[in-house]
């Protein structure tokens, strides 16, 4: 199969692996050791962008009767470039407190029930937008910025401001994060502009438009992989804290890609890997079940050509009052996936404010978008996730609590893998309805498909899996979903396709070891996120259970057998042990043979060099504690 390579082409060679082994390690600015691949990057999305800007001169030249500006309601309408079918590609805008409440921000509020006090302060975020927000609006003056000169006011580009910021002197506007400042770009250029924004760090922006398309636009672009979203991906990948949050679109049912029935309808950036996608959702107050979202009318469904779970999010989108940009106290009702995406953006302004608040730091992107999509609440028709609704309905409150939990019934763990290495680690289930296990990454750009309709050649690069392994030696696989049948149910297995794999398990016992491993050759070291929720490391719930008790085991690591020492009120009669696997196998199991009254010996000389986990049950607890043998 013919492949068109990707803006990153030139740089995916020696250079890239020795600069972007340390990206994980960048606070909100890059490390010197990255400087390299960044000048690449930049020069590559400058090349770009130039590229688009000759393509569309020659455009409009060829059709004097064009404009790359225009207005249509006042909103801006701007040719953006020309696409790999020769089609002219326009992007445009796609036309709160029940936002806040849909999603559980107020619950994170100074007097929510949670008493977080969390409300935006000292949080920052950026718009690409349809014009200027109307900075003097009550709601917003003195927190909204203009970042450039040039467009004019914008209806869309207000609405969206107050949806993330509003300060709430109107409680039916206040936005999501209603302490934080915003500065507002035009959408030409985006990605210029938003390479400059990371790079002053920049942890999240909101892109509440996408590609203007009719029944002009070649079937063969919905769901594609291209430049655009390329160049979206590559940003990301070079400054990994930073997270795009993109509308999904609203052309369900404006009859574009009849054969494939509701399905199959993103475009450009809303199939970016490193991005959240959101899709819009009706208000949602009482949440009981699934059935309680219900799918708004427009909002344009999934998957990618290649199967990739998108959207990611939805959030309430219909009916969405907010700030008007006719006067200072105007307001105004929209509705489309371009007022659900603020929602998301201002929700994790909290979420890394409140973790900024008690680790002095902030996540990695794929981080935090491992809590969002792990903590959304269940929607559709089916478990797991789907096409429409993407991982659920986000929830604000939900992934602050698992936040909130850290070391005590959850982890959060950012870390990497290197070329031929896998990572292992054992944890305990603490919460006896679900154990639910994230696997997170921000991937490299990928290559370009080809131009045939849906080709479904993955655009992952580094492709990384996770098992679960129960002590039973069940083995758990993340969710995914059939790109051929889209309106299917989602299954468990191997994921070849996804940034982000998620395994759920219902009513969980005892530990659980996680292998996270590789396929293929990775060009890099490559960061990832785990996130574990409901469990915590075997090695700190000992910490926990064991205390002063004095309960020991050595030498560690061993040869022949292992010494335990322990006071002996510290358990009762009747003590059995187990020798357990990494996989979780039990290789040996017998009654504990007490010599000198507080002291014991095991035999491990016939056991093959590796690591192991010992198990001591008695009548009332258990306890495990990993050992190696030589």
């Amino acid at each position: 199969m013919k492949k068109s390579y990707s803006i990153l082409s030139i740089v995916l060679a020696s250079s890239i692996c020795a600069t972007a082994q340390n990206l994980n390690q960048q606070k909100s600015n890059p490390q010197e050791s990255a400087t390299t691949l960044i000048a690449y990057g930049k020069e590559n999305i400058l090349k770009l962008n130039s590229k688009w800007k000759s393509e569309v001169d020659e455009f409009l030249k060829n059709h004097p009767e064009m404009k790359r500006v225009t207005y249509q309601n006042g909103e801006m309408i701007y040719l953006e470039r020309i696409d790999r079918y020769g089609a002219p590609v326009f992007i445009g805008s796609e036309t709160n407190r029940e936002g806040a409440l849909t999603i559980n921000a107020n619950r994170l509020y100074t007097g929510g029930d949670l008493n977080y006090n969390i409300n935006g302060e000292g949080m920052e975020t950026v718009t690409w937008d349809s014009g200027y927000p109307r900075t003097s609006h009550d709601e917003i003056v003195g927190r909204s910025f203009i970042g450039e000169n040039g467009a004019a006011i914008s209806r869309h580009s207000t609405h969206v401001a107050g949806t993330i910021m509003a300060a709430g002197l109107n409680p039916d506007l206040k936005g999501i994060a209603p302490k934080a400042k915003l500065t507002s770009f035009d959408f030409g250029d985006d990605t210029t502009e938003m390479f400059a924004q990371a790079e002053d760090g920049l942890l999240v922006s909101n892109h509440s438009y996408g590609r203007i398309s009719d029944n002009t636009t070649d079937v063969a672009y919905f769901g594609k992989y291209d430049e655009l979203a390329n160049g979206y991906d590559l940003i990301a990948f070079l400054y990994p804290k930073y997270l795009t949050v993109v509308s999904a679109g609203n052309d369900r049912n404006d009859g574009l890609n009849p054969n494939d029935q509701g399905y199959d309808l993103l475009t450009d950036r809303s199939v970016a890997k490193n991005s959240i996608t959101v899709g819009a959702v009706n208000s949602v107050l009482n949440y009981t079940d699934a059935f309680s979202v219900v799918m708004s009318s427009f909002s344009s469904y999934g998957p990618t050509d290649d199967g990739r779970i998108k959207p990611d999010l939805v959030a309430m989108g219909v009916g969405v009052n907010s700030l008007g940009s006719e006067s200072n106290s105007a307001t105004v009702v929209l509705n489309g996936t371009s007022m659900a995406t603020p929602m998301v953006t201002g929700g994790i302004l909290l979420l890394q404010q409140f973790y900024n608040q008690k680790e002095s730091s902030y996540m990695n992107a794929a981080t935090v978008k491992a809590i969002a999509l792990m903590t959304a609440k269940e929607a559709g028709d089916h478990p797991g996730p789907d096409y429409k609704y993407g991982w659920g309905l986000f929830d604000v409150a939900a992934a602050a609590q698992l936040i909130e939990s850290r070391n005590t019934s959850s982890v959060i763990s950012e870390l990497s893998l290197a070329d031929g290495d896998s990572y292992t680690e054992t944890f305990t289930a603490m919460n006896s309805e679900k154990l639910t296990i994230a696997l997170s990454w921000t991937d490299l750009p990928g290559e370009l498909p080809s131009d045939v309709e849906d080709d479904s050649t993955p655009v992952l690069v580094s492709d990384l899996d996770i098992q679960v392994i129960a002590e039973d030696g069940t083995i758990h696989y993340p969710w995914r979903l059939d790109v051929d049948n889209p309106a299917s149910a989602a299954d468990k297995g191997i994921n070849s396709v996804d940034v982000i794999e998620i395994v759920e398990i219902n009513n969980p016992i005892g530990n659980y070891t996680v292998n996270v491993t590789h396929k293929d050759n990775l060009r890099i070291t490559q960061p990832f996120s785990l996130v574990i929720n409901g469990g915590i490391p075997v090695t700190a719930s000992l910490s926990n259970n064991i205390g002063n008790k004095n309960f020991q085991i050595f030498p560690n690591p061993a040869n022949d057998h292992l010494d335990l020492t322990f006071n002996l009120d510290f358990f009762q009669d009747n003590v059995n042990i187990e020798i357990i696997t990494l996989q979780g196998q039990t290789i040996d199991s017998s009654t504990l043979q007490l010599l000198d009254g507080n002291r014991a010996r095991i035999d491990v000389s016939n056991l093959s060099s590796g690591v192991y986990f010992l198990k001591i049950n008695d009548s009332t607890s258990s306890y495990i504690e990993q050992f190696i043998k030589f």
